[in-house]
């Protein structure tokens, strides 16, 4: 873990957000990026939000604010499953 805390850091002492599990180059999948646009902002919440429901389709679309038929509609033409 240590030795895998030194290669991705790039700074000089080791924090504790060093030691995550997660890798630091997939960013895209954690986090908002201002520079993106409108489609892949609304991908990101689409599939955050349908990973934070354990992929069910009512309590997603339910806290998205839309019918089930357009989530089936939004997870496929975003390629999310």
């Amino acid at each position: 873990m240590l030795e895998r805390a030194l290669l991705l850091s790039d700074k000089s002492v080791l924090e504790p957000g060093d030691f995550a599990f997660e890798s630091k180059t997939d960013n895209h999948q954690n986090s908002y990026n201002t520079q993106w646009t409108l489609e892949e902002v609304e991908r990101f919440h689409i599939a955050r939000t349908f990973q934070e429901e354990s992929g069910n389709v009512e309590k997603t679309a339910k806290r998205l604010g839309i019918a089930k038929s357009t989530l089936y509609q939004k997870l496929k033409a975003l390629n999310i499953s």
